[in-house]
């Protein structure tokens, strides 16, 4: 039987200079070096191997490129380059160092480029001059940029070997689709904002990839339009949107899928936080930049909340790259910029890429509803100057007053359109950590307020400075409570309204009713807490009381017609004490006055048992006089005496007189000393001073210490006996001081958030009491009864008192809020559960 066997072909050699090169010369651009370039469509399956051309010199170097495809004269997607150099004339093969795999129809372009060595070598690349062009040969002279169309076929050649990929190998030149982000993190992020974030995708291929769509899954997820394609060895940046939506996390997934089934679709998974809400007054357009001139400058929003909120950062939009951020927060804004910080950002923050960016704070601040606060950030470049810094929302007119200046040391300018600044809070569920109050953070430059040396009857006043060092303003008021009904403590105001970082000062009156030392104190309350803000410890100490029957003073004079008068008042004492002063009245100057003290008066009267004398005195000017006597006169209360005057003076009427108060019946005059005496229907302006034993008053001091014998500042402390109730207040170092108690026997207190102390016994007796010292031991929070851990006998407090059954102690507070109320039952439930 006869057959026929066909030849296997081993390899092909793909050609389009059908008549070979030219001989005599080739193409140059009159220097020794050129290239040349021939678009190559295989006819069939199988992997280029190696490439042929014509060397027209005896010695050339070449280099030969491979291109996948070639777009109006410029080549593209390069797939593999190598180089050599041959010493002779003639047709060569040059095989690849790495070969490439084509299909049936797959273009690709080789590229070589011919560098001659002699001196008149040209004209390197070798072309066919007499066969019909196919327009496919491009030239150029350094390989670089655009390659031009040659009117004539070039002699570089193909060889394939014919076969599948899994037969002849080589690289194939389909596309691929590779990122380096196999998962999308958004971060932290609020609702009302919207994020975005990169995607690149890379075609590590030699060909084209076309897409088919870019799909997202999740809610708020979205994909910005893209190009539908992705060239060879190029990157398209895919551009994914989140808006937030629901509190907590939120996850999803990118699916990218090529219009052909290879390679594979890509997928990457989606996540983002959401962790509250954000405040804006801009617009969501890309803001515009403020003309600034410098390398910083401020730029502020003040944000007014119909409820509160902790505010965690803000969010802003940065102009330029490489600009750092430092973000303060301020009560408000007084004179030429922020006034009372409240928070800040740790360090300016170095941004390195222009956009939309978020600045956290340390800790968040509580803000209360109705409440206002300012977001100031400091935009800078430092070392460089640009005009364009402070970005701003050109769009739309401020609905609520915004700031810029021109340089950092400027006064905050108001700008007429909103700057790019949004205030972000945490939803409340989302934070359980510290926190930082805007409240106020009052002081008192001393603890204890003393009157001494008081009259009974005469009211005097004191006064201290109240410090404000806090973040919001202090509304409070002011009550004032008294150990006994014997004195009067009257401040100056009821309340009072003390701006963040100011001061003022708080006047109080005292009026002591009886002699001896009394206590009370003095409370600084805020409408939202049940425990006092600030309390200062009063004292009054009254010695002195003055007997009068004159209610109301000097209306008129009287006498004898003469210029001689005796007057007469007898006195009962209330109150134990010695007599040492008269106090009288003087119509006229230059008086001539004496006096004598009787411890008993008889009927007529008579004024009988002498018991103290002046001697004529003249005194040089009217008014009242204090006459001192020679010596003391002791008198037990009840005791009456009889204080006589002898008045002249240079023409009538020497004697003072109340005649519009209600007489007492204990006045008398005469115009001789033995009489006849008469009574008087008006009262005589002459008193009797006298000054009650004083008890011994001595310093108690001493300090407040933790259990490790660490100083307790802050500890107030009540050092009590019977009605007196003296208060004070540790320092810093834990020291504290009473500044004058009587002697007695009083029981010593002391209070601190966080500590319990035991109390003492101190005795003041003849002299200062000092070293004391108080030992506090800490408690957890949450142990509101004091038995060294937390548990359910704890929350049984905690409801008793929020039920009214039981009195603070001090601990109850827990969340920091100044106020019991449901939180702190949340707070401690929340202890318990850990």
């Amino acid at each position: 039987m006869f057959s026929l066997k066909q030849p296997v072909r081993e390899r092909l050699t793909v050609y389009y200079d059908e008549d070979g090169p030219r001989q005599s010369g080739g193409f140059g651009f009159g220097n020794n070096l050129a290239h040349g370039a021939v678009l190559f469509t295989a006819p069939v399956a199988g992997s280029l191997e190696a490439v042929s051309t014509f060397f027209l010199y005896d010695s050339l170097d070449y280099t030969i490129e491979l291109y996948s495809g070639a777009d109006s004269g410029k080549m593209r997607c390069p797939v593999t380059r190598q180089g050599g150099s041959l010493q002779e004339r003639g047709w060569r093969t040059l095989p690849l160092e790495t070969p490439v795999y084509l299909e049936a129809g797959d273009t690709i372009v080789a590229v070589i480029g011919y560098t001659s060595k002699g001196y008149d070598d040209e004209s390197p690349v070798p072309y066919d001059a007499t066969g019909r062009p196919e327009g496919r040969s491009y030239v150029s002279f350094a390989g670089l940029g655009r390659f031009e169309p040659f009117d004539h076929d070039i002699s570089i050649r193909a060889v394939i070997r014919p076969g599948n990929q899994a037969q002849t190998g080589g690289i194939n030149l389909g596309p691929g689709l590779e990122t380096a982000a196999g998962a999308l993190d958004f971060g932290r992020t609020f609702t009302g904002e919207v994020y975005t974030l990169p995607l690149p995708l890379y075609n590590p291929g030699y060909r084209e990839l076309a897409l088919k769509a870019l799909e997202t899954a999740g809610s708020g997820f979205t994909i910005l339009p893209v190009q539908p394609w992705i060239g060879c060895g190029e990157t398209l940046e895919a551009l994914l949107r989140f808006d937030p939506l629901v509190p907590g996390p939120a996850a999803g997934q990118l699916i990218v899928r090529p219009l052909a089934v290879d390679p594979p679709a890509l997928s990457a998974q989606l996540n983002a936080e959401v962790e509250g809400w954000s405040v804006r007054y801009d617009s969501s357009e890309v803001p515009a930049a403020y003309d600034v001139f410098t390398e910083s400058a401020h730029g502020a929003v003040e944000f007014r909340l119909p409820e509160g909120g902790l505010l965690t950062g803000v969010r802003t939009y940065l102009p330029r790259d490489s600009m750092r951020l430092e973000l303060t927060v301020w009560a408000e804004k007084i004179g030429g910029g922020g006034h009372c910080r409240i928070a800040g950002s740790e360090s300016d923050t170095l941004i390195e890429k222009a956009g939309w960016h978020q600045i956290f704070l340390p800790r968040p601040v509580r803000i209360d509803s109705t409440d206002s606060f300012i977001a100031d950030i400091l935009y800078a470049t430092p070392g460089r100057t640009y005009s364009l810094l402070v970005p701003v929302d050109t769009l739309r007119e401020s609905a609520f007053p915004s700031y810029y200046n021109l340089r950092t040391d400027d006064s905050w300018l108001q700008s007429r359109h909103p700057v790019a600044i949004h205030a972000l809070f945490f939803y409340p569920d989302s934070y359980s950590g510290p926190v930082v109050h805007k409240k106020a953070s009052a002081a008192l430059r001393r603890t204890s307020l003393e009157f001494d040396s008081l009259e009974l009857g005469m009211a005097a006043a004191g006064g201290f400075w109240l410090i404000n060092s806090g973040s919001s303003a202090l509304k409070a008021g002011i009550t004032v409570k008294t150990d006994d009904d014997s004195v009067l403590f009257t401040p100056g105001r009821d309340s009072l309204t003390v701006g963040c970082e100011d001061s003022v000062y708080l006047e109080l009156g005292c009026l002591a009713l009886s002699p001896g030392i009394h206590t009370g104190v003095l409370e600084i309350r805020t409408s939202d807490s049940d425990r006092p803000l600030l309390r200062m410890g009063l004292s009054a100490e009254a010695g002195r009381f003055v007997l009068a029957r004159d209610e109301q003073g000097h209306t008129a004079t009287a006498g004898f017609n003469d210029s001689l008068a005796y007057g007469a008042v007898v006195f009962g004492a209330p109150w134990s004490g010695t007599l040492e002063r008269v106090r009288l009245y003087l119509n006229k100057p230059n008086q001539r006055a004496a006096l004598a003290v009787f411890r008993s008066v008889g009927e007529g009267p008579v004024w009988t048992d002498s018991a103290a004398g002046l001697p004529d005195t003249i005194i040089p000017s009217s008014g009242w006089h204090d006459l001192a006597l020679p010596k003391a006169l002791a008198f037990a209360a009840g005791d009456s005496f009889a204080v006589l005057v002898r008045l002249v003076s240079a023409d009538f009427y020497p004697l003072a007189i109340d005649h519009r108060g209600v007489p007492s019946g204990a006045s008398w005059a005469a115009h001789a000393a033995q009489g006849p005496w008469e009574k008087l229907s008006y009262d005589l302006n002459l008193r009797a001073v006298l000054e009650t034993a004083r008890a011994g008053r001595f310093p108690v001091a001493g300090r407040t210490l933790g259990s490790a014998g660490q100083p307790l500042g802050g500890a107030r402390l009540s050092l009590v006996s019977g009605e007196r109730n003296y208060r004070a207040e540790s320092d810093s170092s834990g020291n504290f001081s009473f500044g004058a108690v009587a002697e007695g026997t009083y029981s010593l207190s002391a209070e601190l958030e966080g500590y319990r102390f035991a109390g003492a016994i101190v005795a003041v007796q003849g002299g200062a009491v000092s070293s004391l010292a108080l030992t506090g031991r800490r408690f957890s929070a949450g142990d509101l009864d004091g038995s060294g851990r937390v548990d359910i006998f704890d929350l049984i407090a905690m409801l008793q008192v929020l039920a009214g059954r039981t009195a603070l102690n001090g601990t109850e507070d827990l969340d920091g809020s100044g106020r019991l109320d449901i939180f702190d039952l949340l707070e401690l439930l929340r202890i318990l559960s850990e």
